[in-house]
């Protein structure tokens, strides 16, 4: 059944996502009143004896609002960046292929907010950080709850059978989880500013970092029990150790399991190809300084080959550099693609910079030039030429270009025939 089939099911004035949010509401106010029940009602003398409860609170609040805070802020940069696209929309440009695809795709954007499909994951996910941040700053405080053996915190066999203080030993179980589940937020709150940079954000992803938040600290937890048998002592390295399943609880498990398959003789993988691709820095490009590469890394350009295929209006919207240049930038991306390293460095000594040069001296007598530049022969002329007519990308970009000429602009031509009836 759809969600839209079950809200019709309801009585009216009621939808799945509210139904979702009070139940949510429901369980915060049980885990409340059962952490106060167990501990005899300290929860509620807390914030009166403890002078660090109203700081812990707020900073959980803080902590538990962030991501929420990051989501909301896709809606202004939709609109920013359909601003900027409208204030060209009267040029030439504004009938491309690649400008009509980024206005489409800007303008199909949903922006995260407490309606509709984001309303439970968004709620899903503060009120797990804010219960996680509360736990994490008063676990220490649950003296009786740490002398009973939990299998979580304690293993198959409980420590104090094993010669092992209990209370100690899952303290500092608890505090490997507690450092998975802050690596696990600073992930998260990278991820979200990459996500909402991109427009890459679903109600599905913030399900997945709520769930991400409990597989880390699970596989913290396994890791903290067979810390021994992967050769791992020492507080410092396991505190380490529980923050970097955090960042990265897939990893984790891979070496777990890698380490579990050794035991069991089991072996199912393969060694690394011995040839490997080079890979198309991006320094290779003109004027690409550390600083705009890093920029480019933000929207997930992270090589020249991915620069290549990129469309030029939803980098210009979302950097601030002039288009013309970043259109260069791919422009010459695309020609690196082509030739590499050498034929890059050998075509730049002949002036040709980017691949509309080169397509430009494929014909006439100038072709033999570029052709000897890339270590190819006069028969390879007409293959090429081929090549770039078949190449969407190369195509979409020499439209762009050619639209930015000044007799291009949109409207000049009927401008220029009413100026012509109005002489006459």
């Amino acid at each position: 059944m759809s969600d839209d089939t079950l809200d019709e099911a309801l009585p009216q004035g009621w939808t799945s996502g509210r139904i979702v949010t009070i139940g949510l509401a429901i369980a915060l106010v049980a885990v409340v009143l059962a952490g106060g029940y167990y501990q005899r009602s300290r929860i509620f003398d807390w914030f009166a004896g403890d002078p660090t409860a109203w700081p812990c609170f707020i900073i959980s609040i803080i902590a538990a609002l962030l991501p929420a805070a990051i989501c909301f802020a896709q809606t202004v940069t939709r609109r920013r960046l359909l601003d900027k696209l409208r204030a060209v929309d009267q040029l030439k440009i504004g009938e491309t292929v690649y400008f009509i695809s980024a206005q489409n795709s800007f303008e199909s954007i949903v922006p995260a907010a407490i309606t509709g499909d984001y309303l439970v994951p968004l709620i899903v996910n503060v009120l797990s950080n804010f219960l996680l941040f509360m736990l994490i700053f008063n676990a220490f405080t649950f003296d009786a709850f740490l002398r009973i053996p939990n299998l979580f915190l304690v293993g198959i066999v409980p420590a104090s059978l094993s010669g092992v203080d209990l209370e100690t030993y899952q303290r500092g179980t608890f505090s490997v989880m507690g450092a998975a589940f802050l690596g696990n937020y600073i992930y998260t709150l990278a991820q979200l500013l990459s996500r909402v940079n991109n427009n890459d954000l679903f109600p599905i992803s913030l399900h997945f970092y709520s769930a991400r938040a409990v597989i880390a600290m699970t596989t913290a937890c396994i890791f903290r029990h067979s810390a021994h048998a992967l050769g791992v002592n020492g507080s410092d390295l396991l505190m380490l150790m529980g923050f970097a399943a955090g960042l990265a609880p897939d990893l984790m498990i891979v070496a777990l399991s890698r380490r579990a398959f050794q035991y069991l003789k089991v072996w199912g993988s393969r060694g690394d190809p011995t040839v490997r691709p080079t890979s198309l820095a991006l320094l290779e490009i003109d004027d690409l300084t550390r600083d705009k590469i890093d920029r480019l890394s933000e929207l997930g350009i992270d090589s020249a080959h991915a620069l290549s295929r990129q469309n030029p209006f939803i980098i210009w919207a979302k950097l601030p550099y002039d288009l013309g240049l970043i259109i260069d930038w791919i422009a010459q991306a695309q020609l690196y693609v082509i030739v590499r390293d050498e034929g890059l460095a050998n075509l730049r000594k002949i002036l040709v910079t980017d691949v509309f040069d080169f397509r430009c001296r494929l014909e006439g007598e100038a072709a033999m030039h570029v052709l000897d530049a890339v270590g190819l022969t006069g028969a390879d002329a007409a293959a090429l030429s081929r090549q770039f007519e078949e190449d969407e990308a190369y195509n979409r970009l020499h439209e762009v270009r050619l639209a930015l000429l000044p007799g291009n602009f949109r409207g000049s031509g009927v401008d220029q025939g009413n100026g012509a009836r109005a002489s006459e």
